[in-house]
This record gives structure tokens, sequence and C-alpha cells, in this order.
């Protein structure tokens, strides 16, 4: 009854997620062309600031292909681990569908097209769920250069209303980036807090009884771990970057220091920068011991509890 209900509430989650995901990027979509545009007038006022959009589309290339290349790892030790799940089907293939798509199958009878639809909507909902944190960490990295631009060029130059005004543009553009994709911000976190959760929870209920097993317990977790991690560290790098000034604005002597610096300074510090998940929470450092704490009192929760049903 247990290993029912984990597969029918893992399943509903992994569909609905990626149901979901899907919904928010096609309404993205549709404002993508405005949130370029305003991106792009951002860009052309730091055109003469330094930058290193070359490596950065590198970066790019780089965390998407090791992020899928990832996903499909664990969608192979997937099909390993289900096909080594004892059946009394005689035909395994039918067996592996039964076992991998039971919410599907307890309501439908078998059939190759069935089968051959669910085959193709679980690749995409593997590819959509990894795609969704990818996208977010791309996004992080681009915004969290914005910035860097802007820090790099206070120790150079000292236009100080320029670079106030092309900062706060940034943060703008921050904002309304956030706006739009504040809801894959907290889909993002709520999945991938939701499946930590219950892994865990599964972990210490149920025993591992082959390697395959075992190996793709490890590696679906510890990905699902990282991406998380990522996730969170890059875009709590925005906040880290647009507050990384203010020790040096502070520190210019006061024959330098004037009302621009200051203005400057107390926009730093009164208006701080972070991607939010509709102001539920901000996306800090601090953030990820949030997350630690609260993913540690429910693992002393579940060892407590099991420690209690044993008597």
């Amino acid at each position: 009854m247990d290993l029912v209900y984990k597969d029918f509430v893992s399943s509903f989650m992994f569909n609905a997620n990626s149901a979901v995901s899907g919904i928010i990027f096609f309404k993205l979509a549709r404002k993508w062309p405005l949130l370029m545009e305003k991106w792009s007038k951002v860009e052309l006022s730091l055109e003469n600031y330094g930058n290193n959009n070359r490596y950065q589309k590198r970066k790019f290339v780089v965390i998407i292909s090791v992020i899928m290349s990832a996903a499909i790892v664990e969608h192979i030790l997937s099909i390993l681990h289900v096909s080594q799940i004892p059946n009394e089907n005689s035909n395994k293939l039918e067996a592996y569908f039964l076992t991998n798509y039971p919410h599907l199958f307890n309501f439908f009878e078998f059939s190759i097209p069935l089968a051959i639809f669910a085959t193709v909507m679980n690749i995409c909902n593997v590819f959509s769920w990894n795609f969704l944190d990818a996208f977010l960490i791309i996004i992080s990295i681009a915004l969290t250069e914005k910035f860097h631009q802007v820090n790099d060029e206070i120790h150079i130059q000292r236009h100080w209303m320029k670079l106030r005004e092309d900062y706060n543009k940034i943060s703008i553009l921050c904002k309304i980036v956030n706006k739009e994709i504040a809801d894959l911000i907290l889909v993002s976190f709520a999945t991938n807090m939701f499946f930590i959760m219950s892994q865990l929870y599964w972990s210490l209920n149920q025993h591992k009884t082959t390697t395959i097993e075992s190996i793709y317990f490890c590696f679906s977790f510890g990905l699902l771990v990282l991406r998380t991690v990522a996730v969170t560290l890059y875009a709590s790098n925005i906040n880290d970057e647009s507050k990384k000034s203010m020790s040096y604005l502070f520190s210019l002597n006061s024959n330098t220091y004037n009302s621009e610096i200051e203005r400057f300074a107390y926009q730093i510090h009164c208006q701080p920068v972070a991607l939010t998940g509709h102001d539920f929470f901000k996306i800090t450092r601090g953030l990820l011991f949030s997350m630690a704490g609260a993913i540690v009192t429910y693992e002393l929760f579940l060892v407590q509890s099991n420690i209690v049903a044993s008597y």
C-alpha cells in the first residue's frame, strides 16, 4: 500500500511539475520579446563597459550540456532499475511498462501506442524538470554579470551619476525579470524540496535490494541536491554582486565623496536586489542554510518516528 501511494504521489508531482512549468514557459514565451527589448536597452547602456559575453556563452553551453547529460544518465539508470523489479508478467516489455507507469496502466489496458505515449511524455517531463533549473541558473548568471560590469567599472572611472543610473537600470531589469520568472522559481524550489524530502523518507523505509537500485538512488538524489544547490547559489550571486560595491563606496576619502556617491550607497543599502518566489522568500546564501536546516529537521523527525514505530 505504501509503495502504491509513493508511486501515485511521486508520479502526480512529477507530471504536475512538468505541466505547470510548461504553462508558465508558454506564458513567458509570449512576453519574451518585450522582456528582451528591455534587456537590450540595458545592454546598450553598458556597451562601453568591460564584458565577458564570449565566455558567458561558453558557460551557458557547458551548464546546459552537463545538466542534460546528467538527466540522460539518470533516466537510463531509472530504466535499468525498473527493469530489475520482479514481476509475475512473463512479457518483459509489458512488465516494464506496468511497473514504471502504474498510475496509467492501473486505469487503462496495456497497449503499445499507449506505452509509446507514456515513454515520450516521461522523457519530456524529465528534460522539462531539468531544463527549468538550467534556465534559472542561466538567467541568474546573466543578471549577475550585469552587476559585475558596473562593479568593475566603479574602480576605474569616477562618473558617479552614470554608474548609479546604470546600476539602477540593472536593478529595475532584475525586478522585471523576477516578476516574469517568479512562478518558475516557486515551482522549481517547491518541486525540488518535495522530492528531496520524499526520497529521504522512502530511503529510510525501504531497503535497497540490488546494486543498480542503490546506484540509481544515490545518483538521482545527488543530482537533485546538486541542482537545487546550484540554482540557489547562482541566483544568490545576484544579491551578492549587487552589494559588492558598498564597502568600496564607503571607503572613499572625504575629498572624493559627494552627493551622487551618497545616493549610490544609499540605494545599494536600502534597495537590495534578489530573485524571489513572489516575495515568499528571497534567494540569498542564507536560504541555502534555511533549506538545509529544514531537511535536517525533517530527517531527525523521520529517524525518531522510525525508532518509536519499532517499539
